[in-house]
């Protein structure tokens, strides 16, 4: 489902289904192939993951979280004098909106396509990202005014 837009890692994938077996939210079965090849392993959501599922299908998702490495960068640049903010800004700015030009030719790609669960993951990426520009704006207008008001 992601393939496109998040590299998978099959280590990672398979390391997380044998947690969810262990805790009882999949069970395995072992499947013969038409071909010569060996049995193959499947996974199917068991009673205990069903129910898992369903909570977490009703249970909203926070989406505010404090701690970002930017604001972090900037507030230290700015407190600690180690580092100009107006040119890591200046640098932020120019990769968000590379993203942004990314992100947009990607969508592009996916019209007509099947993935339209993914451009809308590519719309929310974009708009998330044209709100960091404006939060970029925020702190160029505050560093404005502490510089006028020195």
């Amino acid at each position: 489902m992601l393939g496109r837009t998040t590299p998978v890692n099959v280590g990672q994938v398979y390391t997380a289904l044998n947690k969810l077996e262990k805790d009882g939210l999949v069970v395995t079965e072992f499947v013969a192939r038409d071909d010569q090849r060996a049995e193959m392993k499947v996974y199917t959501l068991a009673p205990a993951g069903a129910e898992h599922l369903h909570r977490w299908f009703t249970q909203p998702v926070e989406t505010v979280d404090l701690r970002n490495e930017l604001f972090i960068k900037l507030s230290l640049a700015r407190r600690t004098g180690r580092a100009e903010v107006g040119p890591i800004l200046t640098v932020q700015r120019l990769t968000t909106l590379r993203s942004i030009q990314e992100l947009t030719m990607l969508k592009e790609r996916l019209e007509g396509t099947a993935d339209d669960d993914v451009a809308l993951l590519i719309d929310g990426a974009i708009l998330h990202l044209e709100a960091d520009l404006r939060w970029l704006d925020l702190w160029e207008q505050r560093l404005k005014r502490q510089e006028g008001t020195r």
